[in-house]
């Protein structure tokens, strides 16, 4: 019959931590910073006379800064990539087409060319209103806040891309809206914490492609990179407080877990390891909130239940004979 308790209260504990892990992911907005946040245009055109590599128009064309908003689910060793992510590529100068690809300059975020037939055709492409976003679901953060960007996607939430080639045969617009592409590269999240204050840094790297044609017979390789760097700031909240999600609650149980012996500091604690003072004070001050606050990003927490408080309990009578031994 022991084994049995012991059967069923191992298969609770799982189902009560596997509903933590979702029920508790803390939502946070990351501001982009500007000056540390670019992305270049590059690429190829093929037509039925051959295949071009795009070249700036001028100076910087195929540059430009990104401003805007990245939004993010964080869980206790994940982060999520939300669709409500909008970042924004600033003006670089006055480039051809215009938006209505008239073979005029108007300002515009990208401006590239291409030659074909030793420059007996050239073509003009001008990108405007680019907006892009970085979806995912739960991507694994490692002990150093390292995640694999593979599994997200860069997708134009706006945008549209101007042409017109010497010859008239290639002249229009394509809306770059629902385009999307594969991400490579490795992103970081960290965070420092001082004067009761915790800034958290995101450093997404973007090498993303997408295929366009503009036409039956020609299509586009365009190719951007860079990376955008986005922080947030909150306060540092209650000690015991882990995931930072304004409540002492059992999502901060297991992140402890999570970091238990990695050597990595915790989030509202002033050591250097991760150990069972640690526990000590999660436990402590199971329940508390921050003043005025349900959340740390405005997301509604949940409160905990009676069976919640009774299961962790076990937990903590079971870590401390643990602990002891």
């Amino acid at each position: 019959m022991r084994g049995n308790f012991g059967r069923v209260f191992s298969l609770a504990l799982m189902v009560g931590i596997v509903t933590c892990r979702s029920a508790w992911a803390t939502e946070r907005d990351f501001s982009v910073v500007t000056a540390q946040s670019s992305i270049a245009a590059s690429g190829t055109v093929t037509t039925s006379v051959g295949t071009a590599t795009i070249q700036p128009q001028g100076t910087g064309s195929l540059s430009t800064t990104y401003s805007g908003t990245i939004k993010t689910d964080q869980e206790s060793a994940s982060i999520s990539f939300l669709s409500s992510t909008s970042v924004t590529a600033n003006t670089n100068g006055s480039w051809k087409p215009d938006s209505s690809a008239a073979d005029v300059a108007a300002s515009a975020d990208y401006g590239g060319k291409v030659s074909f037939l030793f420059g007996l055709e050239t073509a003009n492409f001008a990108g405007r209103d680019f907006v892009i976003g970085v979806t995912s679901g739960p991507i694994s953060l490692d002990s150093g806040g390292h995640f694999d960007l593979s599994a997200a996607t860069l997708d134009f939430v706006n945008g549209n891309l101007a042409y017109h080639d010497s010859s008239g045969q290639l002249i229009g617009t394509t809306n770059l809206a629902n385009k999307t592409g594969s991400i490579t590269g490795t992103g970081t999240l960290s965070s420092i914490t001082q004067s009761g204050q915790t800034t958290e840094t995101l450093n997404v790297p973007i090498n993303a492609t997408f295929v366009l044609m503009p036409d039956t017979s020609t299509t586009v390789n365009l190719t951007l990179t860079g990376q955008i760097v986005a922080t947030t700031t909150f306060a540092a909240g209650l000690p015991g407080d882990y995931n930072q999600n304004g409540v002492v609650d059992a999502a901060d149980y297991v992140l402890w877990r999570d970091k238990l012996g990695t050597g990595t500091a915790l989030p509202n604690d002033d050591t250097t390891g991760v150990g069972n003072d640690d526990y000590a004070r999660w436990r402590a001050q199971f329940g508390k909130r921050a003043a005025g606050s349900g959340s740390a990003a405005g997301a509604a927490v949940p409160e905990a239940s009676t069976a919640a408080l009774i299961l962790f309990a076990f937990v903590g009578i079971a870590g401390e004979r643990r602990f002891r031994r």
